[in-house]
C-alpha cells in the first residue's frame, strides 16, 4: 500500500474531522479516505491496493486497516491533546511519564514539529 497525502502538508493545520473510509469501488486500485464538514467533502488520502489477479487477501486487508487508521487520525489527535491537557493539570508519575512523552512526541509530529 502507498499513502497519498492531500497536497499542502499540515503545517499545524489539517482538514477538520470527521474523516471516513468511503465504500470500495469495483475496479478502483485504491480505498478513498475523505473528510466531511458542513456538507462539503475533502480528499484526505487514497490507500493504493493491488488489483491484479492473484493479489493476496492479506494485502487488501492491510490496505483496509491502513485506511481505517488514517480516517481515525483526527480522533486520535483530539484524544491525545485532551489527555495531555489533563496530564498538565494532574501530572502523572512513574511509568505513565513515558506514555505522556510518547503522546507529546506524536502531537509534535502531527503538528510538523520535531519529534
Amino acid at each position: 500500500w502507498v499513502w497519498q497525502q492531500r497536497g499542502g502538508g499540515m503545517s499545524g493545520q489539517h482538514t477538520p474531522g470527521p474523516w471516513e473510509v468511503k465504500p470500495e469501488e469495483a475496479g478502483k486500485p485504491y480505498i478513498r479516505i475523505r473528510g466531511t464538514r458542513l456538507g462539503q467533502t475533502y480528499k484526505i488520502a487514497n490507500v493504493l491496493v493491488h488489483t491484479y489477479p492473484g493479489a493476496l487477501d492479506a494485502e487488501l486487508n492491510e490496505a483496509r486497516k491502513t485506511a481505517r487508521l488514517i480516517a481515525a487520525a483526527p480522533d486520535f489527535y483530539e484524544a491525545c491533546k485532551a489527555l495531555i491537557a489533563y496530564c498538565d493539570k494532574n501530572p502523572p508519575m512513574g511509568e505513565s511519564l513515558w506514555s505522556v512523552q510518547l503522546i507529546r512526541a506524536a502531537i509534535a509530529k502531527a503538528e510538523g514539529g520535531a519529534t
